[in-house]
């Protein structure tokens, strides 16, 4: 299965995630360098969830983060940390930052702790 795929983005968002408080709203991920281009991946969640990720903009987007798709990956695959990239300005941020600072500690402490709930099965990068 390849990463960021329409069958990834699907499985990834039946994994099990963590809470996160009360976040709601549209995450609209923006990725530069993909196999195939440009890619955007719309994450919806509600109370707190994801209930859905798919590919393409959803309209009324609350987040936009925007990143290359080797970072992606590394984040992905749990090899950095998303706050430094973040500080180094490697991810860049747009809408509601009080939605990012709700998903940033939490992101963060799967890269610590590395429990990274990764999609079952072979990912092709």
């Amino acid at each position: 299965m390849r990463f960021l795929s329409a069958d990834f983005l699907s499985k990834w968002s039946q994994v099990e995630h963590p809470k996160i408080d009360d976040a709601a709203g549209t995450i609209c991920i923006k990725i530069d360098g993909c196999p195939d281009g440009k890619l955007v991946v719309s994450v919806v969640m509600i109370d707190g969830r994801v209930v859905s990720a798919e590919l393409g903009s959803i309209r009324g987007r609350n987040l936009e983060l925007k990143m290359s798709y080797e970072l992606a990956a590394s984040l992905y695959k749990g090899e950095i940390d998303p706050a430094v990239e973040y500080m180094k300005g490697e991810i860049k941020v747009d809408g509601e930052m009080a939605l990012w600072l709700k998903l940033l500690p939490v992101w963060r402490k799967r890269f610590v702790s590395q429990d990274l709930m990764l999609v079952p099965g072979e990912i092709i990068f």
